[in-house]
């Protein structure tokens, strides 16, 4: 099975794509970059990328040296996004340990978990981007969440649980991508 890119997700298939096709990328809560990566492997350009990790930051920054970093805590009402008009895209990766069977804690829908998600969505609809996705566990609240979401902005926001293997992830892992209605859907399309 081949790997999905940023650019067959997005609708600029073609490889010759240039970055201005693609568009920047904002990564929020971007850890070590493993989004950020498969990005810019895709012909985007990451230029953006917060998390609070210091750790993760510096490795981050060392595998995206032109990417402007911030190492902070999210929300935040100050993010960079651009006002010219140019064509970007918003991903955000909220924490899921609250979210996770794995977990030992659990966040029943009154807790920092959904309270970032809700953020996190709240950010991307705001940001004027041309596309915008997150990533999160497809835990019973998270999806509980993300429908009370989409009944308020059905034209603008969607979402599905995907097996990451049915996408050419080589791994099985289960998440609910949320994300701009035509990226959804084309991934539905394309899984």
């Amino acid at each position: 099975m081949r790997q999905l890119t940023l650019r067959t997700i997005l609708g600029t298939a073609d490889a010759r794509a240039s970055d201005e096709e693609v568009g920047d990328v904002f990564d929020l809560f971007c850890g070590a970059g493993g989004f950020s990566e498969g990005a810019s492997r895709a012909g985007a350009r990451v230029v953006f990328a917060v998390d609070m990790d210091v750790v993760a930051i510096e490795y981050h920054s060392k595998q995206h040296p032109g990417c402007t970093h911030w190492c902070c805590e999210l929300p935040r009402s100050d993010l960079p996004f651009p006002t010219d008009g140019r064509r970007f895209h918003v991903h955000a990766s909220p924490p899921c340990q609250l979210f996770s069977t794995a977990g030992t804690t659990s966040d029943r829908g009154d807790g920092t978990g959904s309270d970032l998600v809700r953020w996190s969505i709240g950010t991307c609809l705001a940001s004027g981007a041309t596309s915008w996705s997150l990533e999160q566990v497809a835990s019973p609240h998270v999806l509980r969440l993300l429908e009370a979401v989409r009944r308020q902005h059905r034209d603008r926001m969607d979402f599905e649980v995907f097996d990451f293997s049915d996408l050419g992830v080589p791994q099985t892992r289960r998440r609910v991508i949320a994300g701009s209605p035509r990226l959804v859907a084309k991934l539905r399309r394309l899984r």
